[in-house]
Formats: structure tokens, sequence, C-alpha cells
């Protein structure tokens, strides 16, 4: 059972989101994630402040992700574009190194 509260997500000061470049041209393909409760950025205000939309779930759900859509990895999140220029931050299933390890595979 997912437990979480999102607020406002700041990624230029929170020192647990490690970005992973991915090479997209490596290999088109899709991996299996665990993926839980989310925030969807929208855009922006007026005022230059994200809009975001928060969806909290009871539970994590399986779902196949483009690799070429995944933008970072964090050690709780997955930041993935979406339509219409969005993001969403996924709060996902497992450890940092065991997603790591998998994607590598994924790519290889």
């Amino acid at each position: 059972m997912v437990k979480s509260k999102f607020g406002r997500i700041n990624r230029e000061h929170d020192e647990t989101f490690i970005t992973k470049k991915i090479d997209t041209q490596m290999k088109d393909g899709f991996i299996k994630l665990k993926l839980g409760s989310h925030v969807i950025v929208h855009g922006f205000d007026e005022n230059n402040k994200e809009i975001i939309e928060n969806i909290i779930t009871d539970e994590y759900s399986e779902k196949l992700v483009a690799i070429n859509r995944i933008k970072s990895i964090g050690e709780k999140f997955v930041l993935t574009d979406y339509v219409d220029g969005r993001w969403i931050y996924w709060e996902y299933e497992g450890s940092f190194q065991s997603l790591e390890e998998n994607l590598k595979r994924c790519v290889e």
C-alpha cells in the first residue's frame, strides 16, 4: 500500500534526485515497472509556477513504459514525458539499484 503525500517537487534542491541519461538510440523498447502515486506537471501559470496534479493510489500496478520516455530516475521517482509537453513523476516499487540494473539489461 502506498502512503505518500506529494508536495511541490523541487528538482534543483532534491539531493536524492539522481539524473540518469538514457541514450534512446541504443534501443527503443519497453521496461516493466511497478508504479504507484504520481505527480503530473501540466505546465506553468502566468507567474511561472508549476501547475501540478497529485494522483494518490493505494497500490502499485505494473506498466510497460517506453524507455525513450524515461528522462531521469531518482531514489523515489521515475520522471517520464507525457502528452502535450507534460511530465509525470512516478513513485516506483523497488530499489534504485534494481531499477538501474533492469534498465541496463533492457538497453544492452
